[in-house]
């Protein structure tokens, strides 16, 4: 399995959703470790582009709600020039 590897970059958006959420720690654990597995593989499932605000060849934005996470979602872009990958969004999937 071939894996790409980008640079984790702005994290203020998971810093916020934990200050104003407050949510278990558990569930802190699991979206930590799903968001530092995106240095690693950025298009990791469950994740789905979102088309309309990636600029493509620039760069892709992507969304998934994290596995056992009760409904957490992370929207980021990953920078293809950069190797980087900046989250743009962490909180309560709008949906749920």
């Amino acid at each position: 399995m071939h894996y790409v590897r980008a640079a984790l970059g702005d994290l203020t958006a998971f810093e916020s959703w934990v200050g104003e959420h407050d949510p278990h720690p558990a569930v802190v654990n699991v979206v930590g470790r799903w968001i530092a597995g995106l240095g690693v593989a950025p298009w990791q499932a469950p994740s789905i582009p979102f088309n309309e605000l990636s600029e493509q060849p620039l760069d892709e934005v992507r969304q998934a709600v994290v596995p056992d996470s009760g409904g957490v979602l992370v929207v980021y872009r990953q920078m293809y020039a950069e190797d980087l990958v900046d989250l743009i969004y962490v909180g309560p999937d709008v949906e749920t």
